[in-house]
């Protein structure tokens, strides 16, 4: 595939999503993927066990509605403070 060229796949919705993502990005030797997603995107990718490292922003505002973040079952690796918020590091060993 071209440098900038686009190119169409079509992924069966009623199997796994992430895997097929996962399956045709390796076809085009895509190596990296970077998934900045609602809730739903992310656990997908977190269930299939397809993820190396995640980033997790915690800022200084309670949200007491709304859907819940991803469940993440991993050791936290490191933690930097960035100006009022926190960023935790996981990674998928």
């Amino acid at each position: 595939m071209e440098k900038d060229a686009i190119a169409f796949e079509k992924i069966d919705f009623s199997k796994n999503i992430a895997a097929q993502i996962c399956e045709v990005l390796f076809e085009y030797k895509i190596q990296s993927l970077f998934v900045e997603g609602g809730a739903r995107t992310l656990q997908t990718f977190i269930a299939a066990n397809l993820w190396d490292e995640a980033k997790i922003f915690i800022g200084d505002t309670s949200f007491n509605e709304g859907i819940k973040s991803p469940s993440l079952h991993a050791e936290l690796s490191h933690v930097e403070k960035i100006d009022n918020d926190i960023l935790r590091t996981y990674y998928n060993d």
